[in-house]
């Protein structure tokens, strides 16, 4: 059986110091290690399952660092140009940025740290 792009993720995702952290966690709390987790993993993987329309720009030649990679998305009906490298993007347009994929979740979502961390495990 073919698995989904969201099992594929949570399968990928780092276990943090050998802990395993389930999905059946409380959804009212975020602790040490499932933040780990998420301060972890790279967005490129993670990036199409947030967004309504994610395209990596094949054009975009880095300067500096040879990893990073220029997405253009769409959430929501809003455009963002973003650069991600590893777990940490920059909003081109907007001039901000951030370092995990909560990070990422409450920018997109324009959502507070609360609100991000529950639509992130919603979409695992």
């Amino acid at each position: 059986m073919a698995q989904t792009d969201a099992q594929r993720i949570n399968q990928a995702l780092p276990d943090v110091a050998g802990t395993h952290v389930s999905k059946e966690f409380k959804l009212n709390r975020v602790n040490a290690t499932e933040l780990q987790r998420y301060q972890a993993m790279g967005l490129e993987a993670v990036l199409p399952l947030l967004a309504e329309y994610a395209k990596d720009d094949v054009s975009f030649q880095p300067i500096q660092i040879k990893l990073v990679s220029r997405w253009n998305v769409t959430v929501s009906g809003r455009h963002f140009e973003l650069v991600l490298n590893g777990p940490k993007f920059y909003d081109s347009r907007a001039k901000s940025g951030g370092g995990s994929v909560i990070d990422l979740t409450m920018h997109l979502f324009q959502l507070n740290f609360k609100r991000a961390v529950e639509k992130f495990r919603a979409i695992l």
